[in-house]
């Protein structure tokens, strides 16, 4: 009914916002060192 299109639409809505942060936030990597390594630890404790 209702509110199961309610609960499915309330987990996507915040997937994609999820997702649109997570995002966002990698792509900054490249901009703070210039180091693979570095880039690779921030990657992995993101």
């Amino acid at each position: 009914g209702i509110a199961m299109v309610i609960y499915v639409a309330s987990i996507t809505i915040f997937q994609t916002g999820w997702a649109a942060v997570q995002i966002s936030h990698l792509s900054m990597i490249p901009l703070l060192t210039h180091s693979p390594l570095v880039r690779a630890d921030l990657t992995a404790i993101r």
